[in-house]
């Protein structure tokens, strides 16, 4: 459980760029982070159900 923790202070990190960077990048890093979050659920199911 520590991809959540440093998903968290990247996010938090990039809260803290100006404005019009972070509307840009925000985007971006979100969707990457939810998808990399999806992914690794997904596999610890695998992994379970296996």
């Amino acid at each position: 459980m520590v991809r959540p923790v440093v998903a968290w202070r990247s996010i938090e990190s990039f809260k803290r760029m100006p404005p019009d960077n972070f509307k840009r990048t925000s985007r971006i890093i979100l969707a990457i982070e939810v998808a990399l979050y999806c992914f690794i659920v997904m596999a610890i199911i695998l992994m379970l159900y296996m």
